[in-house]
């Protein structure tokens, strides 16, 4: 099992309630203190579920515009927390791209605050140009946008993904509106993607308040 964090997991780095270049002002849920705790409670419990289907757990931590330190405490705890569970790994890469291969399939990943959509595709041939040849489906996942778009190419298909958590006044302001979900993507490693499960958060709600 691939757990893909794409970034901006804790909305603010730090207490100042601003991104890191751009200065927007962000709106939060209470201290630092809180949001960080709360998003290792939920990532471990992630990674605690899979571990009970599957025999493997790969997470992969991915860091974003918003938490660009805090992904690196992130990672560390995670690491820390896991080291005696061999059958998890953390993947705690500094590098903005990743990219793992599974049979002939080959899965990159990034934020997608640095690179457009459409150059992505090129990056990955340049970057896995050793196992370039051996993949017959690649698959590039990207969050930042919040909604889903999905581009396919001569060489890859390009996705960037929903989140769950809902805009801040900054976004809503400027007319950012997308549907909020979280997806488990199942993939053959000779086939590519064979099956997904969508889950939306007026499900989740549903299912909290039966």
């Amino acid at each position: 099992c691939l757990l893909l964090d794409l970034g901006d997991t804790i909305h603010t780095d730090d207490q100042s309630n601003q991104t890191k270049s751009s200065k927007h002002q962000l709106d939060v849920d209470g201290r630092f203190d809180k949001q960080f705790d709360m998003v290792l409670h939920i990532l471990t419990t992630m990674i605690n579920m899979a571990l009970q289907n599957y025999k493997n757990v790969i997470f992969r931590k991915t860091r974003g515009n918003h938490d660009p330190d805090s992904s690196v405490a992130i990672g560390a705890f995670l690491e820390a927390y896991y080291r005696n569970e061999p059958r998890v790994t953390i993947e705690r890469s500094p590098s903005l791209y990743w990219y793992y291969q599974f049979g002939k399939t080959l899965h990159f990943s990034t934020h997608g605050h640095t690179s457009k959509q459409k150059d992505l595709p090129e990056i990955v041939a340049h970057d896995c140009r050793d196992i370039w040849s051996e993949c017959e489906h690649v698959y590039i996942d990207t969050g930042h946008v919040h909604h889903q778009q999905i581009i396919e190419t001569r060489t890859a298909i390009c996705e960037s993904h929903n989140s769950l958590t809902a805009g801040d006044q900054y976004n809503f302001g400027h007319g950012y509106r997308s549907l909020r979900n979280i997806k488990s993507i199942v993939y053959h490693k000779n086939f590519g993607e064979i099956g997904r499960n969508i889950v939306s958060l007026k499900m989740i709600e549903g299912a909290e308040n039966e």
